[in-house]
């Protein structure tokens, strides 16, 4: 029987508004297929001009402006049911890529002050 993905949760105003089917991972990056809910294409103008401005990263300010407003107004969860903290996520049509930030660290020598 083949082996069920990892599904994870994107949230707006605690309602859920789409599932992410993990199919690969690709070095950090997650690929997979969205399944959308009802209230998902009220999200979809945030997700159209966040591809549009993330092709501009490094060239523009606004890629990285339209990858913190989908920050800013979805919640990404974990399929154990934890929240991911910082994250970027891209959604064009049925595909998705995503990867969570980690938090660095302090070095053990400066947490111990």
């Amino acid at each position: 029987m083949p082996e069920r993905p990892d599904i994870w949760l994107v949230m707006h105003d605690e309602e859920l508004v789409a599932e992410l089917a993990v199919e690969r991972v690709d070095r950090r990056w997650l690929r997979g297929a969205v399944t959308r809910r009802e209230r998902f294409e009220i999200l979809a103008p945030l997700f159209t001009r966040e591809a549009r401005l993330a092709a501009t990263i490094g060239t523009t300010p606004g890629g990285w402006e339209a990858h913190l407003d989908v920050r800013r107004q979805l919640s990404l969860i974990r399929p154990n049911g934890h929240e991911v903290p910082e994250f970027i996520m891209h959604i064009d049509g049925g595909r998705a890529s995503w990867r969570c930030i980690e938090p660095i660290a302090e070095p053990a020598h400066e947490a111990n002050r």
